[in-house]
């Protein structure tokens, strides 16, 4: 079966294990008739927020092309 590739999703979490800092995770979501497949694509472990989000732009802006 072959999906078209759906857009990316990011989410920050808190870094639980360290006790400080951000997970940015990577999914994307397959949806087809009657099933849905969540796939974790990459986790970046980031010093803060901000960091994170700079992190989430560049990967946006590098898959616009």
């Amino acid at each position: 079966m072959h999906y078209p590739n759906p857009p990316l999703q990011f989410s920050i979490i808190p870094n639980i294990a360290l006790g400080f800092g951000v997970i940015l995770v990577i999914t994307q979501v397959y949806q087809d008739e009657d099933t849905l497949d969540i796939v974790e694509v990459d986790r970046f472990p980031c010093h803060n927020r901000a960091t994170a989000e700079f992190t989430m732009r560049q990967i946006i802006a590098a898959n616009k092309s």
